[in-house]
């Protein structure tokens, strides 16, 4: 219970200079210090993270009262990552190195009200720390502290941070995308702004193979990378075509969408493969790869082909002259 004087809530109680954490008449306890300093606990958290880092941290709380915590996670840690509570003894002691010590920590997979308990005494210092690894989507998790002794809930938050390298929002993943005024391919030569492709429409793809479009994919707004390679924009994780093979900013993501193929990774100097304005086939060398940052929607189109035994394909559309993949 809580203790008054008058209307003022009492939460520090001293003997001299000595703090005083519990009171009890007889066998009742009637006010204990809480358990956090500060009272506020640890932040709600949202980030995007364009480095494989353990780096997105809460504030660090300080434990003013031994205590079992009790600590439920609710939601979902992508592949390679980890969400993970740490502790070091007290406010002067180093924290473990971000991303490979923790005291425990939930890793891969989704979660429904999964429990770790905790046991800390005065002094203790608790924070936690999102790791994202290669490959990685997000973390999107809400965490309910309690006590574990009477349940009682301590601290409500939530912790999301995306993979800005790797991900590309709306669900898909690791797909890779193009912005809406790219333009593809069409059967005729013709060429139509990706934003504007739709399901049925047939378009060129690789070694003059036609391919009709199943389906137009829109990642909605969100922050998110694009490399500029030459004069075509991309996500990390699209194959594209050159002289060698499949190759992709990022073949590890790109695999993790297709790893069903061999792609390696795409460099100044490489041959991308390129179809003309007549149909007709070329190279042309790479000069440079930048990259930039977007918050507009991005675009893919699933076209004929593997997924598709009822139609013909070959799973490779045109964007902007050069050979891509599908989905």
């Amino acid at each position: 219970m809580d203790i008054y004087i008058g209307a003022n809530k009492i939460n520090e109680i001293y003997i001299g200079t000595s703090q005083i954490s519990e009171v009890w008449i007889g066998s009742n306890q009637v006010w204990a210090r809480t358990f956090y300093l500060p009272e506020t606990g640890f932040d709600n958290f949202s980030s995007s993270s364009s480095s494989n880092e353990g780096t997105n941290l809460t504030t660090g709380i300080t434990i003013t009262r031994d205590v079992t915590l009790k600590v439920e996670v609710t939601g979902s840690v992508g592949s390679y990552a980890h969400f993970s509570l740490e502790r070091k003894a007290n406010s002067y002691s180093n924290w473990p190195t971000a991303g490979t010590s923790y005291t425990t920590k939930w890793s891969s997979g989704s979660y429904t009200n999964n429990a770790k308990t905790l046991s800390c005494i005065v002094g203790n210092v608790l924070r936690f720390n999102g790791y994202l690894g290669a490959q990685t989507t997000d973390i999107d998790v809400t965490v309910v502290v309690k006590n574990n002794a009477d349940n009682q809930v301590l601290d409500t938050f939530t912790y999301f941070v995306e993979d800005l390298y790797n991900y590309s929002g709306g669900g898909g993943g690791s797909y890779g995308c193009f912005p809406g005024d790219s333009w593809v391919s069409m059967e005729d030569l013709s060429i139509k702004k990706i934003s504007e492709i739709e399901a049925g429409d047939r378009v060129i793809g690789d070694d003059g193979i036609v391919n009709e479009v199943i389906e137009l994919r829109t990642i909605e707004e969100g922050e998110r990378p694009l490399f500029k390679i030459n004069h075509l924009k991309t996500t990390p994780a699209h194959p594209v075509k050159t002289s060698e093979g499949w190759k992709a900013i990022d073949p590890e993501a790109a695999m993790y969408v297709h790893p069903e193929m061999t792609i390696t990774e795409l460099k100044v100097g490489d041959m991308l493969v390129r179809i003309d304005g007549e149909g007709n086939e070329y190279q042309e060398e790479v000069t440079s790869i930048d990259l930039e940052v977007t918050a507009n929607p991005v675009y893919n189109l699933n076209v004929s082909g593997s997924d598709t035994p009822e139609i013909d394909g070959n799973d490779t559309y045109v964007v902007d002259g050069v050979v891509v993949h599908n989905k």
